[in-house]
């Protein structure tokens, strides 16, 4: 069990903290989502790292245990666990939904890619044949007023998406941010493989310098 008021102690002997702050200031318009044309296609790879910023209040509770029940069913992609490949993604991300980063912490995980099973969108002939570019344009004229959202949110459509991926066995989402240059993966619970069987906490740190 990691600790997390130890954990963050430990922040000297993690020799790439400094510089993953350090390029929180180099992120353009935070809080800023970027506009349809901008998203740039790139298949991205992915190692066995990945990283999620929490409440100081409830980061312990992330560390012991992550807990399906508190996953929000109206976000992009639905109820799952929402990482990124890199720790400035994640604090963007947060920031832009009203998350204070001075009460905050960045979690490091190793991600057991082995478990997952993840439909791919930064592939742009993946996002193509899932009509990704049609569920992101309805949550464009969603927030500019051109349409009303059919029942749930702006996100109805890639709600929707996310919906039928897991009915064809996925259990992870991968997709570029909207918020900053990064990128994102979302993680379903799932009755053979649990969340948390994916992830083992390596590290904890403050979301600000």
């Amino acid at each position: 069990m990691v600790d997390a008021a130890k954990a963050i102690e430990k922040i000297d002997d993690f020799t790439d903290a400094a510089k993953t702050i350090d390029k929180i200031e180099d992120v353009a318009d935070v809080g800023k989502p970027l506009k349809l044309g901008e998203v740039t296609y790139e298949v991205s790879e992915w190692g066995n790292t990945a990283y999620h910023v929490k409440n100081n209040s409830f980061a312990q509770g992330v560390l012991d245990n992550i807990d399906p029940q508190f996953f929000g069913k109206n976000n992009r992609f639905a109820d799952g666990f929402y990482v990124a490949q890199e720790a400035e993604t994640a604090i963007v991300e947060v920031t832009y939904h009203g998350g204070n980063m001075a009460e905050s912490s960045v979690i490091r995980f190793s991600m057991d890619n082995s478990k997952l099973k993840v439909l791919d969108l930064t592939d742009p002939n993946i996002a193509k044949a899932w009509k990704y570019d049609e569920a992101l344009k309805y949550e464009n004229d969603v927030v500019k007023g051109v349409i009303k959202a059919n029942n749930l949110s702006k996100y109805d459509k890639t709600i929707e998406l996310a919906n039928r991926a897991r009915e064809q066995g996925y259990n992870a989402i991968k997709f570029h941010s909207q918020r900053a240059d990064g990128i994102n993966m979302v993680i379903y619970e799932t009755s053979e493989i649990p969340v948390n069987s994916v992830f083992t906490p390596e590290m904890i740190m403050p979301a600000t310098p």
